[in-house]
């Protein structure tokens, strides 16, 4: 059940934040971001690099509107040591996801409405970087893909995405990878092509700087690859469990489920078809460069 209060605010009418618009690439989608100051619009340039596309035209395939939400923070600190919080919350006119700065709730079949709220915590940049990222995991599942916690690298022309929870060690993988062209440090979009699942580049970084030139298009995947710390003195190896275990290996990996309650029976039929056509392994891993010798060719 949902405050009174809390209601009332998520669905008042709020101004936009200012009248700059923004076009970001997403893997294979468009996102049309309004409502920006210029100091926000020059936060999120500097975030998003060379992901923000040229110009608006319409064509995009989701719409987010950036308001002013007033001083009063959307919900307080949690628990001791909680660094950070997004929930998902139903509505009669459809999700909603809340945090300490933003609000997303829904105002059409493809456009949201992310109201930012004044105060300390995270900078206003990221904060609606947050916002953006999980409604583009969301968009992933709507457009028959989905969102990984993941890194990716591009070796010989395919798509390799190293994927697990915080300090799994993707970034330390990326690293070993080198030098195969990185496509992301923390977040993953894998999605059907005519030829089997892709990958591609998007722009949310660990470093909060996208690079200034990003690969372009997408890539045939090779593979999903769920991270484990392996022995020092043991050899990097993968291990491919069986068909039932594949789903739960790739569920393992996906960004912020909890926060597409609506989306669950999407999420999993779409899982369980990736996990039926792609490669979905266990790799153990240490830090030394044999990382490579460990996956299929």
């Amino acid at each position: 059940m949902v405050d009174a209060d809390l209601l009332a605010r998520l669905t008042a009418p709020a101004a936009p934040r200012g009248r700059l618009v923004r076009a970001l690439s997403v893997g294979p989608w468009r996102l049309r971001v309004e409502g920006l100051d210029p100091d926000l619009a020059a936060a999120l340039d500097r975030r998003w690099g060379g992901f923000v596309a040229p110009a608006v035209d319409g064509s995009e395939d989701l719409a987010v509107v950036v308001t002013d939400a007033g001083p009063q923070p959307w919900r307080t600190a949690g628990a001791p040591g909680e660094a950070y919080r997004v929930e998902a919350l139903r509505l009669d006119r459809g999700p909603a996801l809340l945090s300490y700065r933003f609000a997303a709730i829904r105002e059409g079949a493809d456009s949201w409405r992310v109201g930012l709220s004044a105060g300390e915590g995270e900078p206003d940049g990221r904060a609606v970087e947050n916002a953006v990222r999980m409604l583009s995991a969301r968009l992933a599942i709507e457009r028959g893909g989905f969102a990984v916690h993941g890194a990716g690298v591009v070796r010989a022309g395919r798509g390799h995405v190293f994927a697990g929870p915080s300090r799994a060690g993707k970034s330390t993988a990326v690293r070993l990878a080198a030098p195969c062209v990185p496509l992301g440090d923390d977040f993953a979009v894998l999605f059907p092509g005519d030829r089997g699942w892709r990958t591609a580049a998007v722009p949310f970084d660990n470093a909060e700087r996208a690079p200034a030139s990003p690969p372009r298009g997408s890539v045939p995947l090779a593979g999903l690859w769920r991270l484990h710390h392996g022995p020092p003195d043991v050899p990097a190896r993968v291990v491919l469990p069986p068909r039932p275990s594949r789903v739960a290996v790739v569920l393992s990996c996906v960004a912020a489920p909890w926060t597409v309650p609506d989306l669950e029976d999407a999420l999993l039929d779409t899982t369980a078809k990736f996990a039926a056509e792609s490669t979905v392994g266990e790799l153990y891993f240490r830090l030394a460069p044999d990382l490579w010798d460990a996956l299929p060719r």
